[in-house]
């Protein structure tokens, strides 16, 4: 791989990434801007708390939160869906898949 192309490439995947979570609740919003300058900027749009908390990230299996990306084009709809599917011990797993519709 060249130089110029690993330089483009870092350009698109290195950058800022900043976190919002809210006690109970988990993310609401996340930002992240590459070193291009390109923005993606992503919120909760639903969430279900099946085992009330006051962590910034409640982990109780079944739990589940939904964002969207503010910032799809337009006539586009992208989201991103997590859940908590299973915990052992002190490890907590969990599902997550995305897609975009048109």
């Amino acid at each position: 791989m060249s130089e110029e192309m690993k330089q483009a490439l870092r350009s698109r995947v290195f950058g800022t990434h900043r976190y919002w979570f809210a006690r109970g609740i988990g993310l609401v919003q996340f930002v992240a801007r590459n070193t291009a300058g390109d923005e993606t900027v992503v919120k909760l749009n639903e969430y279900e708390i099946v085992e009330p908390s006051n962590d910034y990230l409640p982990l109780a299996v079944g739990n589940s939160w939904i964002h969207g990306w503010v910032d799809a084009p337009q006539g586009y709809i992208a989201k991103e869906r997590y859940r908590v599917a299973a915990n052992e011990g002190e490890h907590w797993y969990l599902e997550n898949y995305r897609y975009i519709l048109k």
